[in-house]
Parts: C-alpha cells; sequence; structure tokens
C-alpha cells in the first residue's frame, strides 16, 4: 500500500512567542510584532515536501532544507527590527546627551555656587585665621618680651651674685693669704726660735714627727678596730708568741737568729691574714722591745747588745717596723732627738716633767726621783747605741740603723746647753757604741771628746741634790782614760764569767 502523503495547507512553519497565551497580547500586537510572511511558491513547496517526506541522510536533508528555505521575510523583520531598535537607541542616546547636558549644565551651577559657597568660607576662615595668628604672634611677643626681661632680671641677678661672690671670695682669699702669711710669720719665727733654741734639735723634731706619723695613723685607723670582740679575740692570740719570744732572747747569735726567724715568719703570716692585724702586731712587737730594754739593761746593761742585735734583724726582715720601734723610742726618750721642753717660759716645772717624761704616782700625787728616771733614760739611750752599732753576721741583711746616726744624735747633743742628765747619757751611749764610733770616724770622735772634756762637762749643772755630781766625774775619767790608753771602755757583750 501506497503510504498517504500528509497535506499541509500552509508550508510555513511558525511558532507563535512565548509570551502568547498571554491576555494582554492581541493578534494586532503580534501582526505588528511578526508580519504574516508572503506565500510560498508551489515548486518550492513541492520541493520541500519531497525533500521531506523522501528518505534520506538526515544531514543531507537538513543542509538542502537550509539552503532551499527563503529566510527573506525573517530578514527583512529583523532588519526592520533592527533599524527601529537604531533609531530608538539614538533617540534614548540623543535624550540621555540632552539630559547629561541639563545636568552637567544645572551641576555646573552647583559646583560654581559651592565654590563660591567655599570660597566665601574660606575667606572668612582665613580672616579668622589670620585674626588668631595676629592675636597668637602678639601673645607670642609678649611671651618673648617676658622672657628677654625675666632673662634680663636673671643675668643682673647672676651678675650681682657672681660680683658677691667674687667680692667674698677675694676677701675669704685676701684673709686666707693673710692668715697663711701669719702662719708662715709664726712658722718662720718659730723655727728660727728653734734654730736658736738651745732645747730642741730642729732636725731632730722634724724626724721625729716623720716617725710618729705612723703612730697617728695606727691610733685613728688601727687601734679603734681592737673595740670588735673577735678581732680583739684573734690579735690578743697572735700577742702571746711576741713577748714570749723576745723574753726568750739572749746574748748567744744562735739563739737570736732561732728567735728571729720564729718571730719574722709569725708577723709575716699575719701579714697575709690581715693587714690590720699585722700593724696591731708591730706595735705591740715595739713596745715589748723598749719594755725589755727597760728591764734588761738596767739589770744587765749587755742585755742592749743582742736586743738591738734581734731588733735590726727584724727591721731589716720587716721595715714596717722600724718607725714603731723609734717613734716610740723617741717617744719614751726625747733626748734622743733632742728635746729638753725648758725653754718656754709658760710650761711649768710639773709640765715639763711629764714632757720629759717623768713617771707620776697617783697615790702620792708625786713625781719620780732623778735618779730612777735617769737609769730609765740610760737604758734606752744604750738600747739605741745597740741599734746603731750592731754589724750583721756574714749572710745576715744589712742593719737599717747605720752608725751615722749615732754619730748625728752626739752631735746634736754636744751641740746644745748640757743638763743633768747628759753625762750620764753620753757615757752610757759611747760604752755601747763607742768602740764601733771609733773605728768608723777614728779622726773625728776625738775631737768631739776633746771638745766635751774641755767644753761640756765643765759646763754641765748640778742637780739640785747632786745627784748628777757623780755622773760628771765618772765621764770625765771615761774621756780622760780614753785619751790615755787610746780605746774607750766598752760594756762587753756577755756576762763575764766569774772565777770562784
Amino acid at each position: 500500500e501506497k503510504t498517504q502523503r500528509p497535506k499541509f495547507k500552509n508550508p510555513v512553519c511558525y511558532s507563535a512567542p512565548l509570551d502568547s497565551d498571554s491576555e494582554s497580547d492581541s493578534d494586532d500586537a503580534l501582526e505588528q510584532q511578526w508580519p504574516t510572511p508572503h506565500p510560498v511558491p508551489e515548486e518550492q513547496r513541492l520541493r520541500l515536501e519531497r525533500l521531506v517526506l523522501e528518505p534520506r541522510n538526515l544531514n543531507d536533508a537538513y543542509k538542502e532544507t537550509i539552503r532551499d528555505i527563503s529566510i527573506a521575510p525573517v530578514a527583512d523583520a529583523i532588519v526592520r527590527k533592527h533599524q527601529e531598535y537604531r533609531l530608538e537607541a539614538l533617540r534614548r542616546k540623543k535624550a540621555w546627551q540632552e539630559e547629561h547636558q541639563r545636568r552637567k549644565e544645572r551641576g555646573s551651577q552647583k559646583a560654581e555656587m559651592l565654590a563660591a559657597n567655599v570660597a566665601l568660607v574660606i575667606m572668612d576662615e582665613q580672616e579668622s585665621l589670620d585674626e588668631e595668628i595676629e592675636k597668637r604672634i602678639k601673645a607670642q611677643e609678649k611671651r618673648i618680651q617676658a622672657a628677654v626681661e625675666l632673662a634680663r632680671k636673671v643675668q643682673e641677678e647672676i651678675a650681682v651674685e657672681e660680683k658677691t661672690k667674687a667680692e667674698k671670695e677675694k676677701k675669704d682669699r685676701e684673709e686666707q693669704e693673710n692668715e697663711a702669711r701669719k702662719r708662715e710669720a709664726a712658722e718662720k719665727e718659730r723655727k728660727e726660735r728653734m734654730a736658736q733654741s738651745v732645747a730642741t734639735s730642729t732636725k731632730g723634731l722634724e724626724e721625729y714627727k716623720e716617725y710618729y706619723a705612723t703612730i697617728d695613723n695606727y691610733r685613728a685607723n688601727i687601734k679603734p678596730l681592737l673595740k670588735q670582740p673577735e678581732f680583739r679575740k684573734q690579735c690578743f692570740e697572735a700577742r702571746r708568741l711576741i713577748k714570749r719570744t723576745i723574753i726568750q732572747l739572749q746574748y748567744k747569735h744562735e739563739v737570736i737568729l732561732e728567735k728571729y726567724c720564729v718571730l719574722r715568719d709569725h708577723l709575716l703570716n699575719t701579714k697575709n691574714q690581715s693587714i690590720e692585724a699585722f700593724h696591731i702586731m708591730l706595735n705591740h712587737t715595739a713596745k715589748v722591745f723598749l719594755l725589755q730594754a727597760r728591764q734588761e739593761i738596767h739589770a744587765t746593761p749587755f742585755a742592749a747588745y743582742f736586743l738591738g742585735r734581734f731588733a735590726t734583724l727584724l727591721c731589716s726582715s720587716i721595715p714596717e717596723l722600724q718607725n714603731y720601734v723609734i717613734a716610740r723610742l723617741f717617744k719614751w726618750c726625747p733626748y734622743l732627738i733632742p728635746q729638753y721642753h725648758d725653754d718656754n717660759p709658760n710650761i711649768s716645772h710639773t709640765e715639763i716633767k711629764k714632757l720629759l717624761r717623768y713617771e707620776y704616782d697617783e697615790d702620792t700625787k708625786k713625781f719620780e726621783q732623778f735618779i730612777p728616771y735617769l737609769e730609765r733614760q740610760k737604758c734606752f739611750v744604750m738600747f739605741y747605741a745597740a741599734l746603731v752599732q750592731t754589724v750583721p753576721d756574714p749572710g745576715q741583711p744589712p742593719n737599717p740603723f747605720p752608725i751615722a746616726r749615732g754619730w748625728t744624735w752626739l752631735a746634736r747633743t754636744c751641740n746644745m746647753p748640757p743638763r743633768e742628765v747628759s753625762p750620764a747619757l753620753i757615757q752610757s751611749f759611747l760604752e755601747i757604741a763607742g768602740k764601733q764610733m771609733l773605728k768608723t770616724y777614728p779622726h773625728q770622735l776625738p775631737k768631739v771628746l776633746r771638745i766635751i772634756l774641755d767644753n761640756i762637762v765643765p759646763t754641765i749643772p748640778m742637780q739640785h741634790n747632786y745627784d748628777n755630781k757623780a755622773d760628771i766625774a765618772r765621764l770625765e775619767i771615761y774621756i780622760k782614760t780614753f785619751f790615755e790608753t787610746g780605746e774607750l771602755k766598752a760594756v762587753p757583750e756577755a756576762m763575764e764569767p766569774t772565777v770562784k
């Protein structure tokens, strides 16, 4: 059977718009939007029908269909629509441009008005700012003027103060200079008086002050530490060995050397532990030396030799001990300076005795008698003579107290008028140091002895109880014996053996 072909009344394929069901759409609107296309020619319709009904390749049929379909009506509609759209676009663009121009003109007017308002505001603000700046400038000028005025016043006050200060300093300086001149004049007068003094050796006193500065420093800085219980206990235990060692001394050189090594090591060990304790030990050692010299030399004069040898050994190894020994020795025996304290009429006889180290009995309220006082002073002079005459044994350090010191003391004593104590002290010195001095000064010493015999002995004042009469006679005989024999009699360095 032949397949019945469908019959197309209208071969134009047409699709209604998507919103064709809307009530608002009318045929007029549709006609206006999509006008009715022109009828397709018969020949073309038949060809399209054949293409649709005949079986063939879909791709080829599609291409042929597309080629044969006339799109002229659609194209015309599109062109018309496009032209309308362009016209509408041009109209809208023109309207927009006109509106934009109007807005621009209105905006320009507003901008001009705003700029004018801003300019007015700025002018107002500028005027206000100018006024404020002017006020501030004036205020600043006032402050500057006030500051300048204040600075001027301050400078004037400073100038017045500086002037006052300068005047005061000048006045103080003048007063100080006047005081200094007065002090210099007084010191010069004192030195001249001391130079002319017959009671004090100026050089000897200066040397004594240098030595005694060590004692002053000890009292000011070291001695107060003994108030501390632990430190005082430590020093007390360390001092025991010092006294025990010194009282065990004897004339044998090997014993002296042994005890010297013991005490030297003890002092140096103390120094390594505490410098303050070391100075406590030095001061104590000097005191023990002098106390031992006072006791032993009075009992046995030859003790001066081994005490002096021991002291020179220890002082050569420990130089700090020298000032303590000499300062204490000169303090206890002012005749070694020499200083007699009897040239000042304002000092009473009692004060002179105190300065000369007379011992005072608080119970009886009396000073000791002349003879025991003189015996003690002789011990100190003999100890000093032993120091300066000691010749170290081979291998031992040099003596820090050279024989020249003995010569200096003898010369100073002879250059001053003699006192009641002079004969006993001179003879005691010569009996210990005479041989060594004669060996050192073989030509000068005999001349000094001649001066003593001829000029000094005859002028020695007699003590009111004639307690020094025997001393004067002994000194005269002692020196005469020297000129007769050429030898100075000396105290033996050891106790002479007694033959039963």
